[in-house]
């Protein structure tokens, strides 16, 4: 008997001519936070209401506990879904929202109103279950969605950004709330997001999509640090991209030229990678440092000369764009963390150097 809460077997689905979701295959712990990770239109929205029964699969097969549910309807399936708009009665109080499903079960009112009263405390709400949803805040209603999608106990939940009508203070505050909720309960989420941000915050592990399909599958720290390629490497975070030639081939490293640059060592697993072939270098511009004067141990770090292009100030950060002598050019992320750093004052036109352990470059092969 495996422990996955849901199994997706090479599913998918064909509107007309355009194959939205092209044969994914997932599995999905029990208890685990799990986000589908992409842009507008990569099949993310489709495959969560595949999994709530909204939409019939072309081909393939959906598990739920080990169960198969591609036949079954929605209501027959042991999921509940919370909508970007909540989708509250709105001549209903919060206390009767959230009690619902209870009452159209014939649950036992002593029953129904511990189950009520459980899952208010949950998410902070006692206090306003007698009113109605235009006396409540934005953050406030999606509480009350989730305590109404959570209140039968679900087996899973599945969330299609309901974070993303919330302004910004209030969506960074939810986020920790949510992924509080969710270990409170210990019930598996699926969260369908295209906030790379929201993701890597809150999830145990990702699937990032492209275009119908699955590009990686792994936990934050796996998807930010080791992409499988550019299109991963471009979507999480911010990445500085270097055209390269490989010149040399290990097991988990590789020699390469950045235009007349010295070689660099590089991070390395890129299936296809060959000496003579063509790669590129990807670095975070957090994992650079910018040198007014290069320390006199530098160690294991790759090192490069360069003209300072932009400068940027945001407060916590200095953002510079550095154009390298020897050919290419990339993005530092300089922390104000010292009054008085040489680095903050330096502007467009100085001359630095820069450098980065070389662990924290990686070649990608497209």
């Amino acid at each position: 008997m495996n422990n996955y809460s849901v199994e997706l077997e090479n599913v998918s689905k064909r509107f007309g001519d355009f194959m939205a979701v092209d044969a994914i295959s997932l599995q999905i712990k029990e208890g685990e936070f799990f986000s589908l990770l992409g842009p507008s239109g990569c099949g993310k929205t489709t495959t969560l209401r595949m999994i709530a029964g909204f939409e019939q699969l072309s081909q393939g097969q959906i598990y739920l506990k080990g169960e198969p549910v591609a036949h079954l309807p929605p209501f027959k399936r042991n999921v509940n879904t919370v909508f970007q708009d909540y989708a509250l009665f709105p001549h209903m109080t919060v206390d009767q929202n959230v009690g619902f499903s209870l009452d159209i079960q014939n649950t036992t009112k002593s029953e129904r109103d511990d189950r009520v009263e459980r899952v208010l405390e949950m998410v902070h709400l006692t206090h306003l279950k007698d009113r109605r949803p235009s006396q409540l805040s934005g953050g406030q209603q999606q509480r009350v969605a989730l305590a109404r999608a959570v209140v039968n106990q679900p087996d899973v939940l599945l969330l299609d950004e309901p974070l993303s009508a919330l302004d910004l203070k209030l969506r960074q505050a939810m986020r920790l709330e949510l992924k509080q909720l969710q270990r409170q309960l210990g019930i598996t989420f699926i969260f369908v997001t295209h906030d790379q941000e929201e993701a890597l915050f809150m999830s145990d592990r990702i699937a990032v999509m492209d275009k119908g399909k699955v590009a990686q599958i792994g936990s934050p720290g796996e998807i930010y640090d080791r992409p499988v390629n550019r299109y991963v490497a471009d979507f999480i975070g911010e990445t500085n991209f270097l055209e390269c030639t490989v010149l040399e081939m290990d097991q988990d490293a590789a020699t390469v030229q950045v235009g007349e640059q010295s070689p660099w060592r590089v991070t390395c697993d890129a299936a296809g990678a060959r000496a003579g072939g063509a790669g590129v270098v990807i670095v975070r511009p957090e994992k650079i440092d910018i040198h007014v004067r290069m320390p006199a141990e530098t160690g294991q770090r790759i090192i490069a000369a360069g003209v300072i292009r932009d400068k940027v100030w945001i407060g916590t950060d200095t953002h510079f764009t550095v154009a390298l002598e020897q050919g290419g050019q990339v993005r530092v992320r300089h922390q104000n963390m010292v009054m008085g750093d040489p680095v903050i004052g330096l502007n467009t036109g100085d001359r630095v150097q820069v450098s980065w352990q070389w662990e924290a470059a990686r070649l990608l092969i497209d």
